[in-house]
């Protein structure tokens, strides 16, 4: 999985940067059945100077849907975490429409009867 990181307004610290590696370490092994360069992920968090507040967007690309998830927080760590939560929640929903077996669904026969799909 090819993934970015883009920071605006701001330096990454080094726990931050560990809690990311481990986070995307962990999204990677989640998408293990896509070649390695078929999966980008990017992610771009900036800080607003008014209010102390950081936004960030997270995207990640799959061959038949983009996954985003738009999170504010009042901290990088706050950031992070609910972004990866969304980008979970998304990839959830995505392997159940597109890959056979992994519905959440106990029965998919046909609603006429018949055999399973």
């Amino acid at each position: 999985m090819k993934h970015t990181l883009t920071l605006k307004g701001l330096q990454l610290e080094e726990d931050m940067e560990k809690v990311l590696k481990r986070q995307v370490g962990l999204l990677k092994r989640k998408l293990m059945h896509f070649a390695v360069d078929i999966p980008q992920f990017s992610f771009v968090i900036k800080k607003h100077d008014k209010n102390h507040f950081y936004s960030g967007i997270m995207t990640l690309c799959l061959p038949k849907k983009q996954l985003i998830a738009r999170i504010g927080g009042h901290s990088v760590k706050d950031v992070i975490h609910a972004g990866l939560d969304k980008i979970n929640k998304e990839l959830e929903i995505y392997k159940g429409k597109h890959f056979k077996g992994s519905s959440k669904y106990p029965n998919h026969r046909p609603i006429k009867g018949g055999e399973y799909v």
